[in-house]
């Protein structure tokens, strides 16, 4: 019998349906939405959903995982996503029918680009990569702080930028947090780490927690026969974690050395435009540019997850929507969790809790922080529970 979990050798179906390259007329589309919320609201989404609808008369890639339940039930996820992007689209009317807001919109026959599905390190559509997932950006430990004494608000700095780097890329939804995460270097456990983790994950409603230290921005002075260089050195290093588990995901070591005029000045906000013009900023700004990077790199393959936070009938809520990039039609797949199945003692406390499979979720409706979805067993049969787990399953993961 196969284990709970097993991911069932399903390809990933990135199926693309290519649009002619050139259009003689300017595309159009109709987009709806419903008028329970009110006329600004239903316009937004109604123009969302037109938007979409051109996008996808550019082409479209559909993707596709697998799973299967302990029972031997296939359950599937299942995403639509624009292959390309439209240019500016104007709305061409508006009009009500019922109880729903239509509105017709036209676009020219120039493409944009960044819309759509990402793709992962081997070049293939990837929904995974798609979804923007939550990550918890923690204030920096500081080593030597006595390195950093010419810097100016060095532990928030480094979050704030790295924050703000990760939101410019409109594959993340970054959050701010306020405590560090304890680690062994500080005396803490691996326990306490793990248990720390999944705390700040479940305070911040994010995922994933990325926490970093300032290892070493030393100076160092080489006396030569006629002269003497100066060179400082700026080392980070960064761990990942995964929020439900507390387990490390990665752990990198960042570091770039620059010459000459080393210093920087508390004067110069971190992060500000004076701060990045010194010499020593730059190599700090290489050193953010690294560490963002590769952390979207260490994200990329991991699976999307939202918690459910309301059950009622076959319906569920979760706590991801617009924001992630959570679409109408998407297909996820729901997961119980088996807490008399706790290995967390077993594995020092980073171990968490096994889950099961258990139906497939169809999201029918998508908010700004949250979407509804329709699941395909009733949630008293298959022991699903608030606090379980929704996620997007392919067959590469």
């Amino acid at each position: 019998m196969k284990p709970d979990g097993y991911m069932a050798v399903a390809a990933l179906a990135a199926l693309a349906f290519t649009a002619p390259a050139v259009h003689a007329a300017p595309m159009e589309a109709e987009g709806a939405a419903p008028l329970d919320k009110g006329i600004a609201y239903a316009r937004q989404a109604a123009k969302d959903d037109a938007r979409r609808q051109l996008a996808l008369q550019r082409g479209a890639v559909v993707v596709s995982g697998e799973q299967m339940t302990s029972s031997g039930e296939l359950l599937q996820s299942a995403a639509v996503r624009p292959a390309g992007q439209v240019g500016p689209a104007s709305t061409v009317r508006e009009w009500k029918s019922g109880d729903a807001l239509h509105v017709l919109m036209q676009a020219g026959d120039d493409a944009g680009s960044g819309f759509g599905l990402d793709e992962d390190e081997g070049g293939n559509a990837s929904a995974t990569a798609s979804y923007r997932k939550k990550v918890l950006i923690t204030p920096f430990r500081v080593t030597r702080p006595e390195h950093v004494a010419d810097m100016d608000d060095v532990p928030l700095g480094m979050s704030r930028n790295l924050y703000e780097r990760l939101g410019r890329s409109g594959k993340l939804q970054p959050r701010l947090g306020k405590y560090v995460v304890p680690n062994e270097r500080m005396g803490a456990t691996p326990e306490q780490t793990a248990a720390a983790v999944r705390q700040l994950a479940r305070d911040n409603d994010s995922q994933f927690v990325l926490a970093g230290e300032v290892v070493d921005a030393g100076t160092s002075t080489v006396k030569g026969f006629l002269s003497s260089t100066t060179t400082r050195n700026f080392e980070v290093r960064t761990s990942l974690y995964d929020g439900l588990t507390g387990v490390l995901i990665a752990e990198r070591r960042i570091g770039r050395q620059g010459e000459g005029e080393v210093g920087i000045g508390r004067h110069r906000p971190f992060g500000s435009a004076s701060f990045f013009s010194t010499a020593f900023g730059c190599v700090v700004d290489a050193v953010l540019g690294s560490a963002a990077a590769e952390m979207m790199q260490d994200l990329a393959p991991l699976p999307f997850t939202a918690r459910i936070v309301r059950i009622e009938n076959r319906k569920l809520i979760f706590d991801a929507g617009v924001t992630s990039a959570v679409q109408p039609g998407d297909k996820l797949i729901a997961y119980s969790r088996k807490p008399e199945w706790d290995v967390g003692a077993a594995l020092h406390g980073a171990g968490g809790v096994p889950e099961s499979p258990v139906a497939t979720v169809s999201v029918v409706q998508v908010h700004p922080a949250f979407s509804v979805g329709e699941m395909s067993e009733q949630p008293a049969r298959v022991h699903l529970k608030v606090g379980d787990y929704v996620r997007f399953a392919s067959s590469s993961q």
